[in-house]
């Protein structure tokens, strides 16, 4: 039996909560729990994953700010399975005490642990190994017409990534700064 307690932290910002995923080793290797809906009742007994989708990306490569469209709210549980990210998750949610702030992660495959996101926030991440691979498990389908991005670079939000050439989209590049997301999004 898992103790959830040993699982669970909630973060900095009410919604996003840092987990590990227990590992079993024996001789023939190991075996690690991506994501099991029973951990925590309280969490995921609302949680219907839809969707899986794994990113595969190179060193510098940042994916996002990206996040839902108001209308079609979306839980999502990150994890690297291979190699190290840096993640970042913003508040986007205006009656929040933590709207606009952000916190870093460090994730890797070696750490064995996941991120658990409400609806509401931005998420992207940095690839800082030479390669890396995110799983994301996703409340809903992805729609690309209920999902937005926001500049990872603004310097309105100042997210402190590695010094590395970063490798963006076209959608992620031209995306834009915080105060016109708000706007367009979230008045």
């Amino acid at each position: 039996m898992i103790n959830p307690e040993a699982l669970f932290s909630e973060t900095s910002l009410k919604g996003v909560w840092k987990g590990l995923q227990p590992t079993y080793t024996d001789m023939r290797g190991e075996t690690t729990e991506l994501l099991n809906l029973r951990w925590e009742p309280a969490l995921f007994s609302s949680l219907t994953v839809n969707q899986i989708i794994r990113a595969k990306s190179v060193m510098g490569t940042i994916r996002g700010i990206h996040f839902s469209a108001p209308t079609n709210p979306q839980f999502k549980v990150i994890s690297c399975i291979s190699g190290e990210i840096k993640d970042c998750v913003i508040d986007l949610r205006p009656n929040s005490p933590t709207f606009r702030k952000y916190e870093i992660f460090d994730l890797s495959a070696d750490r064995k642990e996941f991120l658990f996101i409400s609806p509401g926030f931005g998420h992207a991440y940095q690839v800082l190994s030479n390669g890396a691979e995110v799983l994301y498990a996703l409340q809903t389908d992805f729609n690309f017409n209920d999902e937005y991005a926001l500049n990872p670079l603004d310097s309105e939000i100042s997210i402190p990534w590695e010094r590395l050439t970063p490798i963006l989209s076209e959608r992620d590049k031209n995306a834009p700064n915080l105060a016109d997301t708000i706007r367009a999004h979230f008045s």
